[in-house]
């Protein structure tokens, strides 16, 4: 028995290879392949699978002021408190100090540390000027083949040397940084040994009398217990007044 295709609209069974029914006249072409046997079932449409949806994604918990992620309490105990940083061994730290950065904050700048900055910077600018002085006068005295040419190139070279140490401790003062302290120190007693050396030298003069008053008040200011703890100094009963 040859293969017959089965015509969707009235059921009837063409002979295999028709293009049209013989019946209805409907087309077989749509019916499916021709050959195809009564008894061979079609193939079901297979269903589309629901679209499965998306895992919504997980967002890290919001950060606690002080930078803690926190928690709902159902889920742990709350984030502790920050833990206060050790005093000095000297007491209580000054207003301002923070022992963990290498330097004290803005805030806690006294007026006077920014005086004392600018005394530093003129310093160096007045040394600058006797730099140029003092080789002045080295040339005029090796001109005359005098003595005192070497001493005052010596010289002058030395306050070259203290000018260029002078701003450089004027900005370390203004940062406020540890080591700022001893050298601003060791650069007044410095200069007052040059203006000692000058006295004995070429005579008593103004310019040695001002650097005199100014550098021992350098060294008074630097040495009041406040300003000593903006620079992790330790307390002095030196030049402190009466509790």
């Amino acid at each position: 028995m040859a293969d017959m295709t089965v015509c969707g609209r009235c059921g009837a069974r063409p002979w295999a290879g028709a293009i049209f029914c013989h019946a209805c006249g409907a087309s077989l072409r749509s019916n499916g392949p021709v050959g195809v046997s009564p008894g061979q079932p079609s193939r079901p449409f297979a269903p589309v699978p629901p679209a499965v949806s998306a895992v919504p994604p997980s967002f890290a918990p919001p950060l606690d002021p002080r930078g803690v992620s926190a928690t709902p309490a159902a889920f742990g105990t709350p984030p502790a408190p920050p833990v206060a940083p050790p005093g000095l061994p000297y007491g209580a730290p000054p207003a301002g100090y923070n022992p963990s950065v290498p330097f004290g904050t803005g805030a806690a700048r006294p007026i006077g540390l920014a005086i004392l900055t600018v005394v530093e910077i003129v310093i160096g600018i007045v040394g600058l000027t006797v730099v140029v002085d003092l080789l002045y006068w080295a040339n005029v005295s090796n001109y005359y083949q005098e003595a005192e040419a070497g001493l005052d190139l010596v010289m002058g070279l030395a306050y070259l040397a203290t000018s260029v140490a002078g701003f450089a401790v004027a900005r370390r003062l203004w940062s406020m940084r540890p080591e700022a302290w001893i050298q601003a120190c060791l650069l007044s007693i410095v200069l007052i040994g040059f203006d000692v050396l000058s006295v004995f030298e070429w005579g008593v003069t103004g310019l040695d009398i001002i650097g005199l008053t100014v550098h021992l008040s350098v060294l008074a200011y630097l040495n009041l217990n406040s300003v000593r703890g903006l620079f992790g100094r330790p307390p002095t009963t030196f030049l402190q007044g009466p509790p």
